[in-house]
């Protein structure tokens, strides 16, 4: 049985704390995050063929909770650009050379500093391939979920499926395959969220406890776009399930509101919509 990963944040200390940044380091975040792509990877493995598994699947999404979620998702990105090769001796042989103070000082005053280092070691690049991953994943299971309550509408789950339809996400993620690599340009929107998650991967690379020891208080772990998207998301989703009338509506609640409309909270970010072509990624 699927469970949440909230309990995770708290492993190092007391629920308490753990609903306290100034308490929570970034590691702990990080590892929220990541209970949540594992919940996602689990219920691509379900074929939503009871109303159980439905009623499962938006009890597990709305247990994550839209502050937490955010802060997770900005450390684990932080995380994920401090581990491109390169970045983190780039970034200690320049803050060597400047000082910390210094160093920080500078990537607060130009904007396009970071950017340079970043750029020069592919860490976005990093970050951007494991968010168009992570979309794509949580968009296969909305559109499994979808399918299963336009399929049903007007009829009884069971286990007979209609012809054609896919059993789970991991199948249909198999038959869609994204081809080649891919380059990105960063939306000017998205700019200042990647420049904080730059800031807080510098921060990792200089730690050298691998946020294990640094405290998520004033590190740039916050992003309010993303926040206010995850609890609209998440409004959505308990006002349509209070509103359903059967599993299938409920399950199309879920696709939607819940897996659909959290993915979009930073699959924008990757351009999963096909609205800017391929270009090279922005300094």
């Amino acid at each position: 049985m699927l469970t949440s990963a909230l309990p995770a944040i708290a492993q190092d200390g007391t629920a308490e704390e753990a609903a306290d940044p100034s308490r929570t380091t970034i590691g702990q975040y990080a590892r929220y995050y990541r209970g949540y792509r594992r919940d996602i990877d689990e219920l691509s493995d379900m074929s939503f063929m009871s109303s159980d598994e439905v009623e499962n699947a938006h009890e597990l999404i709305m247990s994550y909770e839209p502050p937490e979620l955010t802060r997770g998702w900005m450390a684990h990105q932080a995380m994920v650009a401090s581990r491109a090769p390169g970045f983190m001796d780039t970034v200690r042989s320049a803050a060597e050379q400047r000082g910390q103070a210094n160093f920080f000082e500078t990537a607060r005053r130009d904007s396009s500093y970071l950017w340079a280092l970043s750029s020069n070691t592919a860490a976005i690049n990093y970050v951007f391939d494991g968010l168009y991953q992570d979309a794509r994943e949580a968009r296969a299971v909305g559109r499994v979920l979808n399918e299963r309550a336009y399929a049903y509408m007007d009829s009884r789950y069971g286990s007979r499926l209609p012809a054609g339809a896919v059993t789970n996400a991991t199948e249909l993620l198999g038959e869609d395959q994204a081809e080649g690599e891919r380059s990105y340009e960063v939306p000017y929107r998205a700019q200042h969220v990647m420049q904080r998650v730059l800031e807080l991967a510098a921060r990792l690379s200089l730690d050298r406890s691998g946020g294990q020891s640094l405290n998520a208080a004033g590190l740039l772990a916050e992003d309010i776009q993303t926040n206010q998207c995850l609890r609209w998301a998440r409004l959505n989703l308990a006002q349509c399930i209070a509103a359903s009338r059967s599993t299938a509506e409920e399950a199309y609640c879920t696709g939607l509101h819940g897996v659909d409309d959290v993915s979009n909270c930073w699959g924008w970010i990757v351009n999963m919509d096909g609205e800017i072509e391929q270009a090279a990624l922005a300094e």
